[in-house]
């Protein structure tokens, strides 16, 4: 088990807080921070699992929703994107 850098404790649970993390303009993610539940010294910070499986699973769906049209040509096939 670690030991928290800032105040020598041996943390038996750890708190969880989210964060949005700020890659510019327009790439934000959900993240945590993971801290030190006696001194709340932030121990590191990373994207959200949950959040990443749930935003994977949405584009997916929202894929398979949109029409489209198989386009053939002579030995391969296209599928194209329909405008709406």
């Amino acid at each position: 088990m670690g030991i928290c850098p800032h105040c020598k404790n041996r943390p038996h649970e750890i708190t969880i807080e989210p964060i949005t993390l700020n890659g510019g303009p327009r790439e934000k993610w959900d993240g945590l921070i993971y801290s030190c539940p006696s001194c709340h010294f932030v121990l590191s910070v990373g994207f959200d699992p949950l959040a990443i499986k749930t935003q994977m699973l949405d584009r997916i769906e929202e894929m398979f929703r949109k029409p489209f049209v198989v386009v053939e040509r002579s030995n391969s096939v296209r599928v194209c994107d329909v405008k709406v």
